[in-house]
């Protein structure tokens, strides 16, 4: 009888994995997996609250960036920034998330009667205000409060900052040239940007990254600003950083006010709605009322014609009688 060899073992996947994916949250993420996916109601919470997409989440590598005819230094400048705002964006949603899980204990001790955390220790953050919850009903916000709060930027800032002092130290070493013979005279425009005071008054939670977004602005355009006026090898440094300020700055500007434009006119649109509704049943109301009157007065006129007409039945039978 033939003896079987051992067969060797196979590491194979868990069955559990596929769930385990799914309800990987913000704690356990997989910072560096291309393909990882949250699945955890907390974190797609916190990832709404702050207007940030699942895919902006996920680790992309440095070929990404590397297209035909990109230079590497610029690829590696590409993937070196959004690596660093992609870290931004981890830091956020999940200080968004421990505010919420702050909110649900806090909703819990209330429930249970005892004494929220935000009134122990002096600590009174307004959480509500500043993650603006519009994930639970599902719609627009209210445009009073302007939208939820944006991502502070920390990592990028210190990106622009690094990238700003190795020009400085370029043009430092550059010797000085004439407004006449200068490459970029002709070409060059002054542009300046409007000041963008820090509105947010809103307290975040106690945590490192406590950069606010709007009071970064007036930073990331001082920076763009001074990169653009100083010595390019080509133009696609300063196009990035101008798509990355339109990214950045402009676009969520411009989609906040989209959006409430958008309410204000879906909300005219329900009003005009409900009165053309409101019409189209009073004049329903009125023409039933219409019928009703009209069958009464040809049932009377009927009526009164056939008692005057004498070769009728009822004024034959009145005359008998």
């Amino acid at each position: 009888m033939e003896r079987r060899r051992p067969q060797p073992l196979v590491a194979s996947r868990p069955k559990w994995e596929p769930s385990w994916q799914w309800n990987c949250s913000l704690e356990d993420f997989p910072e560096f997996d291309p393909e990882a996916t949250l699945g955890s109601p907390r974190s797609l919470a916190a990832c709404d609250a702050e207007g940030i997409l699942q895919q902006e989440l996920r680790y992309k590598p440095p070929e990404r960036y590397q297209l035909p005819g990109i230079d590497s230094r610029i690829a590696q400048l590409r993937y070196d920034f959004m690596e660093n705002r992609r870290q931004d964006q981890l830091a956020a949603a999940r200080n968004a998330r421990l505010a919420i899980i702050d909110l649900e204990q806090d909703f819990q001790r209330s429930a249970a009667g005892g004494t929220p955390s935000s009134k122990r220790a002096g600590r009174v953050p307004d959480l509500d205000a500043s993650l603006q919850l519009s994930w639970q009903e599902g719609g627009p916000p209210d445009p009073q409060l302007a939208g939820p709060h944006t991502t502070p930027y920390p990592e990028a800032l210190s990106f622009f900052k690094q990238v700003l002092d190795e020009y400085s130290s370029m043009k430092a070493a550059s010797p000085p040239e004439s407004p006449k013979h200068s490459p970029s005279a002709s070409t060059e425009v002054s542009v300046t940007f409007p000041v963008i005071s820090p509105t947010s008054s809103h307290k975040r939670p106690d945590t490192t990254n406590s950069v606010v977004r709007s009071a970064s602005e007036s930073e990331i355009r001082g920076i763009l600003e001074r990169v653009r006026s100083a010595p390019r090898a080509s133009l696609v440094d300063e196009n990035m950083a101008r798509a990355s300020m339109d990214i950045h700055i402009v676009y969520p500007t411009l989609e906040k006010k989209w959006r409430k434009q958008d309410f204000k006119t879906e909300r005219s649109l329900l009003h005009s709605r409900a009165g053309m509704a409101a019409n189209c049943f009073e004049r329903l109301v009125i023409d039933d009322y219409m019928k009703n009157e009209q069958k009464l007065l040809r049932d009377v006129a009927h009526l009164s014609s056939a008692e005057a007409d004498p070769t009728s039945p009822m004024s034959r039978s009145g005359a008998n009688s």
